[in-house]
């Protein structure tokens, strides 16, 4: 029985799209894990803007810096990002050049854990996207065309933009960790100015 839309209250409407949205995601991604985070995606933005949870964000986002430095170490992790995200933007900090520094640190810990285990985190679907046709070309091409020097600038600053962005910073740790074998100073380094970048960003325009 196809339900009517005009019938349904407020708050049944938002369950029934957020039922079609995980739905919608199931149905089309293959990868398990990407399918999680996409859902932990529409579980925080239910979180920030449901009703249901507005008396509990206050808590989160009310103890000043310590909620920066909290979200900062959610922020690396690719199914706490989205969370980390709604208490950046409604933590309102006074100065977003100290808060983007001190949730840079705490992103940079989460970080190294993630440096410490990623071979037993997601490289097994990594693994899965780099036998795409596609993939392997680019792969192919990038090896043969360019200098090892050349090579290991654009991974550092392909990982460096992605652990800038709301993006898994497990994907930019795969390449640091895994194709450039970065020494762990030089991960340190990338992974505290990047996460530093990205965070500010967000708390510029948001």
């Amino acid at each position: 029985m196809k339900l009517n839309n005009n019938n349904l209250s407020e708050h049944d409407k938002h369950s029934h799209y957020h039922h079609n949205l995980v739905k919608f995601i199931f149905s089309k991604i293959k990868y398990p894990k990407i399918k999680l985070y996409f859902i932990f995606v529409a579980l925080a933005y239910y979180f920030f803007t449901s009703n249901l949870f507005s008396d509990y964000i206050p808590f989160f986002v009310s103890h000043g810096y310590w909620s920066i430095f909290i979200a900062g170490l959610l922020f690396s992790y690719g199914f706490t990002n989205p969370f980390a995200i709604g208490i950046f933007v409604l933590a309102e900090p006074t100065n977003i050049l100290t808060a983007s520094i001190i949730a840079g640190f705490g992103a940079l810990i989460t970080d190294s854990l993630i440096f410490s285990f990623i071979r037993f985190n997601m490289m097994d679907e990594f693994k899965k996207i780099q036998r795409i046709k596609a993939v392997k070309s680019f792969d192919s091409f990038f090896h043969k065309h360019l200098n090892y020097s050349l090579q290991k600038s654009i991974l550092y600053a392909i990982a460096g933009i992605i652990i800038a962005s709301p993006l898994p910073d497990e994907l930019g740790i795969m390449l640091l960790a895994g194709l450039s074998k970065a020494h762990v100073g030089v991960f340190a380094f990338v992974s505290f100015v990047f996460n530093t970048i990205g965070i500010f960003v967000i708390l510029f325009l948001f």
